[in-house]
């Protein structure tokens, strides 16, 4: 059984859409994610621990 049975060229389209569309945004996601873990890595470093201990 082939997928062309079951999805009619509209939800074809509809389907690449989506896919391209979740692509997008798991890719914005984690590159935001990344820069938000690198500055909070930074701003680790350069303060000292007594700073921020009582939260």
């Amino acid at each position: 059984m082939s997928a062309d049975r079951f999805l009619t060229p509209d939800m074809q389209a509809m389907l690449a859409e989506s896919s391209l569309m979740f692509l997008q945004l798991f890719t914005e996601l984690t590159v935001l994610f990344l820069a938000i873990s690198f500055v909070v890595g930074l701003i680790n470093q350069k303060l000292p621990a007594e700073k921020y201990s009582g939260y």
